[in-house]
C-alpha cells in the first residue's frame, strides 16, 4: 500500500477514493463504515476526522480535516452497492507540517521547505533531517541548510544580477536544492548526491562570469569580486547512505 496522500494539519482536504471494485453494472448505494486509525508514530496524536461525506457511481469522496505533524492514518470505507454487495478500500494518509518561516533579520530564501520535500521526497528528508527519531522533518534544520544555500548562491550571482532575486529562477531553484541536499548529507553522501552538488557549484560559475543567463530582475549595476566557499555541516550521516539518490 503506497501513500495516497498528504495534508498539512490545518488543511481541510477534498480525498476522493479510487473507484470502488463492485458488482459489475452497480453503484455505490450506501456507506457502510468508515474508519480512521493512526499508526502511531508520534506522541500525542490529534484525530483526523472527515466531513461531507459523499459518492457518485462507484466513487466516494470524503473531506478530512486535522491530524498530527508526522503521523500516519489508515483510513478503511466499507461501501454497499445497489446489489447489496460490499466493497471494501484502504488507503493511507500522512499528515505533514510544512509551513516555515524565516527568522527576521536571518535573510532570505529561494526554495522553501515545501519545494524541496516535492523534489526529493518525504522520506528522505526525514532521514536527513530527523536526528532526534522523533517520526518528523526538522524543519528548522531543512530551513537553516536552505539559508545557508541561499547565502552562498547569493554570492556569486550578485556579481550580475540584483539580489535578492525576484522571481526565481528555476535553475536556481535547483541549484539550491542540490547544495541543501549535499549539505543534509554530510560525509556519508553517494556519488549521485555529489554529482549534482559540484554540477550546482560550476552552474553558479557560470552565472557569475556570464556564461550562463538567468531570466530574472535588472542585472546589477555594480560588480563584485571573488567567489564564496560553500561550507557543510560536519555531521556524519549515520543513518545509512540513500542508495540510487
Amino acid at each position: 500500500m503506497s501513500h495516497n496522500l498528504t495534508k498539512q494539519p490545518a488543511e481541510k482536504k477534498v480525498y476522493e477514493f479510487p473507484p470502488f471494485d463492485l458488482t459489475a453494472g452497480s453503484n455505490i448505494a450506501s456507506v457502510q463504515s468508515i474508519t480512521i486509525t493512526a499508526r502511531g508514530l508520534v506522541a500525542a496524536v490529534a484525530a483526523l476526522t472527515y466531513e461531507n461525506e459523499a459518492y457518485n457511481n462507484n466513487i466516494l469522496q470524503l473531506t478530512l480535516l486535522g491530524g498530527t505533524d508526522g503521523e500516519e492514518y489508515l483510513i478503511t470505507a466499507i461501501v454497499v452497492d445497489s446489489m447489496g454487495m460490499v466493497g471494501e478500500d484502504d488507503v493511507e494518509l500522512r499528515v505533514a507540517d510544512f509551513g516555515w518561516s524565516v527568522p527576521d533579520g536571518a535573510g532570505h530564501i529561494y526554495l522553501t521547505p515545501a519545494e524541496y520535500i516535492t523534489r526529493f521526497g518525504y522520506e528522505e528528508t526525514l532521514l536527513l533531517t530527523d536526528t532526534n527519531d522523533v517520526g518528523r522533518i526538522d524543519k528548522d534544520r531543512l530551513g537553516a541548510r536552505l539559508l545557508e544555500a541561499t547565502a552562498f548562491v547569493d554570492g556569486y550571482v550578485a556579481k550580475r544580477y540584483l539580489t535578492p532575486l525576484s522571481p526565481v529562477p528555476e535553475v536556481i531553484k535547483g541549484i539550491i536544492a542540490d547544495l541543501t541536499r549535499h549539505a543534509l548529507h554530510g560525509v556519508s553522501v553517494s556519488d549521485v548526491v555529489a554529482d549534482r552538488a559540484r554540477q550546482a557549484r560550476a552552474s553558479l560559475k557560470d552565472i557569475s562570469g556570464g556564461n550562463m543567463v538567468l531570466v530574472t530582475t535588472e542585472a546589477a549595476t555594480t560588480t563584485t569580486s571573488g567567489t564564496p566557499d560553500f561550507i557543510s555541516p560536519a555531521r556524519v550521516f549515520n543513518r545509512g547512505t540513500l542508495e540510487g539518490f
